[in-house]
């Protein structure tokens, strides 16, 4: 800790990060516009998505829509949040009695959304307030790549630790392990054309599968070396825990074999 403010180096390292990329990622005052995803369920916690949602508020580069699926059954806490979010003009809410799965509402709300990338979002993470601005420059600076991806780190009570500084594209790496996770943007034109979000098969790794669509579509996926996304540690969270969900194993499984499958000789593997 510093013997000055009480932070952290890494605390001062974002601050520092954030003061840099000011002048190294300028606002070009017009850009892409994303469409932020994100599902909401039963586990969702209100709170938590209220900060979610201050945070993309806080943009300095404005989100074109935030598309939002509540999919069955809700907490009353949520649900009056939702409802005073539908009144903001960029909020996009739809609701479905059932719940799909992460898969099948992510599907729902990437074919909702109009945006030029489309940015997948879980409900009760957030992100570094230049993180649109950040993308936007490098999509201007890359000629529109397929797909873009940053580094992020661990939020625990508040607090930004653990930054996974991520290595550049490797499609041997992302065969041996599923190294990108947050944040992407994916063009939506693309997103689409490659049937992101339509196997239910690979429900508990939609972002290994989407790494895997996008590479065998021809596309090399960008890599943007800054921490933008702040992934959220809380004892309600399926994931970032020792003992991960039955379906996440059998979700890697199904995708390791469809690749494999894909091979000129699968027996080797």
């Amino acid at each position: 800790m510093s013997a000055t403010d009480g932070r952290s180096a890494y605390a001062r390292r974002l601050d520092r990060d954030l003061r840099r990329r000011a002048s190294a990622y300028p606002s070009t005052g017009g850009g892409p516009r994303f469409s932020i995803l994100t599902t909401v369920y039963e586990r969702t916690d209100a709170a938590l998505f209220a900060e979610t949602a201050d945070c993309l508020r806080g943009q300095t580069h404005a989100f074109h829509e935030w598309v939002v699926l509540a999919h069955g059954p809700i907490s009353p806490d949520l649900d009056r949040l939702l409802e005073t979010y539908a009144r903001e003009p960029r909020f996009r809410l739809a609701r479905l009695p059932e719940n799909l799965g992460i898969m099948g509402g992510m599907r729902v709300c990437l074919d909702a959304a109009l945006g030029d990338y489309v940015v997948p979002m879980d409900a009760d993470d957030l992100l570094t307030p230049d993180a649109l601005q950040v993308f936007a420059a490098e999509i201007g600076r890359r000629g529109a790549p397929a797909l873009l991806y940053s580094d992020e780190d661990i939020l625990v009570d508040g607090v930004a630790r653990s930054p996974y500084r991520r290595p550049d594209w490797d499609p041997v790496l992302n065969l041996a392990s599923s190294y990108v996770w947050h944040l992407c943007a994916i063009r939506r034109e693309d997103a689409l054309r490659l049937g992101l979000y339509t196997d239910a098969g690979a429900s508990w790794c939609h972002d290994w599968d989407t790494m895997f669509r996008v590479s065998q579509g021809g596309h090399e996926p960008v890599h943007v070396p800054e921490v933008l996304y702040h992934w959220r540690q809380h004892p309600a969270s399926s994931t970032n825990r020792p003992d991960p969900e039955s379906g996440s194993r059998r979700s890697q499984r199904h995708l390791l074999e469809l690749h494999i499958a894909r091979q000129p000789a699968p027996r080797h593997y």
